[in-house]
């Protein structure tokens, strides 16, 4: 069987008539609408779609997703350094703020100024007062830090409650309640009197923890009177 296309392809050329066989057979050429693609339908545009779609545009460019910086988990924080002297009270929390490192200076935002009113809530001046933290080293990433980080700087921070030579020390933290401190503590103070209170930070947060400090440091206010 020929197709009819040949033909009229053939007689097109100039090829002159094609002659078939009297058995052949054409088939005839399908008609266009054979071979139509179906149309496509398009969607009417939707106008609160599209307004969405361009609220959307503007605000992801407006702004941009900010790229985290890598975390350096091996790499400790620079050494603190805490300037020592002699004291009544030798002060310490479990370690420095952020906002401290920044400052290099213990106890510098609000956290400092509620202490100082603490102090002079029981006739404490600020110059009889040594400021430390136990760890000085925490690693970058803000953790919690851990007995054996503190076990790590025992024989520093003694080292510096013997240079002070206080009457006292008071401990800001819950880090310092932890059942498995109190040995730590106790090696640390020797027989020193040891008080504990939670950080001013949480202090101002929860008032609710206002009322054991107000009574710890009523309690340390009559010993250091009893040792005047």
């Amino acid at each position: 069987m020929l197709n009819s296309r040949y033909i009229h392809l053939h007689e097109a050329l100039g090829l002159g008539a094609m002659w078939l066989k009297n058995s052949a057979k054409i088939i005839a050429q399908p008609t266009p609408n054979t071979f139509r693609q179906p149309e496509k339908k398009h969607k009417t545009p939707n106008p609160q779609a599209r307004q969405q779609l361009i609220a959307f545009l503007q605000k992801t460019e407006s702004t941009p997703t900010p790229i985290a910086k890598p975390i350096q988990a091996t790499q400790p924080t620079t050494h603190f350094q805490i300037s020592l002297h002699p004291a009544r009270l030798f002060v310490l929390s479990a370690c420095p703020t952020w906002q401290d490192i920044s400052a290099n200076r213990l106890f510098s935002g609000e956290d400092g100024a509620l202490l100082q009113k603490m102090f002079a809530a029981i006739q404490l001046p600020i110059a009889q007062v040594q400021y430390s933290c136990w760890i000085k080293n925490l690693p970058p990433q803000h953790i919690s830090p851990t007995p054996e980080m503190f076990a790590a700087a025992l024989n520093e921070i003694q080292h510096e409650k013997n240079t002070v030579q206080a009457q006292a020390i008071l401990l800001l933290g819950d880090d310092f309640q932890r059942p498995n401190m109190q040995a730590l503590i106790t090696q640390m103070a020797g027989d020193t009197p040891v008080f504990i209170i939670s950080h001013p930070l949480r202090i101002q947060r929860d008032s609710t923890l206002r009322r054991p400090a107000w009574e710890t440091l009523q309690r340390l206010q009559a010993h250091l009177a009893h040792n005047a």
